[in-house]
Parts: structure tokens; C-alpha cells; sequence
């Protein structure tokens, strides 16, 4: 396994990015981190500075990117193109619109965006139906 960074699963604490290594290791799972790959071909993993994997099946799993339309709208984003939103998940500029997903960068109370797991964007969409229910019944949120 290969990570252009310096740990993986940077959004997590370092404690589980450490246990995830070792568990991954029980498994038989070689993680190199540090080590970005400029290049896949039928023989393996070219990787910078010149380095090569042999490999006849790769999979990549590089994270996902924001759709299209997040650029078009006038928002802030974090540094992965998704939206900063408030905490009832409202984009700033746009209070009547919602962010949540892949889209939106929601932060937790250590101030880090959650990480990008469908638990995260169910419990968003639960939250977001929720404040717009309330906005239709014309209560508070």
C-alpha cells in the first residue's frame, strides 16, 4: 500500500493512523508512505525519483474530488474543493442551501473536517432534513 503523505489516513487521529499500520501489517499489508506514484503501466508502479513496483494487479483508491459544480458556486472551499459550510450545514453565502457529503467540509470540534465516510454524510443528510423540516414548519433551528 502506498501514500503520497506522511501517514495514512491523514483526517483520522494519529493514534488510529498508527494501529491501521499495524493491523494492516497483521494482514500481511507493506505501507509506504511518503511515496507518491507519477505512473501506472501493465508492468507495475513507477513512483517519483525514479523508483519501480512490480505489480500485476493495482488498485487505486486516491479519495474522491467534489463535483463540477462546487467550483461555480461563491464559497469558500478547503484546500480538497469542498464547501466550508456552517454547523447547521448551510454554505454561508447561501444560507437557504445546504452542503453535505463529498461536497462539504463540516468541522468538528477540534476545528479538522470530517472525514469523507458515508456515516459522516448520512448523519449530515439527517441533519440537514431535519433543519429544513424545521424551516418548513417555521421553527427554529
Amino acid at each position: 500500500m502506498l501514500e503520497a503523505g506522511p501517514r495514512i489516513l491523514p483526517t483520522f487521529d494519529e493514534a488510529l493512523s498508527s494501529r491501521a499500520v499495524r493491523d494492516l501489517g497483521s494482514l500481511g499489508v507493506h505501507v509506504l508512505t511518503g511515496t507518491k506514484v507519477v505512473g501506472i503501466t501493465e508492468r507495475g508502479v513507477d513512483l517519483h525519483g525514479g523508483g519501480h513496483i512490480a505489480a500485476k494487479t493495482i488498485v487505486w483508491a486516491a479519495g474522491v474530488r467534489p463535483v463540477p459544480l462546487v467550483e461555480t458556486l461563491d464559497a469558500e472551499r478547503d484546500r480538497s474543493g469542498r464547501i466550508m459550510v456552517e454547523r447547521d450545514l448551510s454554505i454561508p453565502a447561501h444560507p437557504e442551501a445546504f452542503a453535505i457529503g463529498d461536497i462539504a467540509c463540516f468541522r468538528g470540534d477540534d476545528g479538522r473536517c470530517l472525514p469523507g465516510l458515508a456515516a459522516v454524510a448520512q448523519q449530515e443528510g439527517r441533519a440537514a432534513a431535519r433543519r429544513d423540516r424545521a424551516d418548513v414548519a417555521r421553527q427554529t433551528t
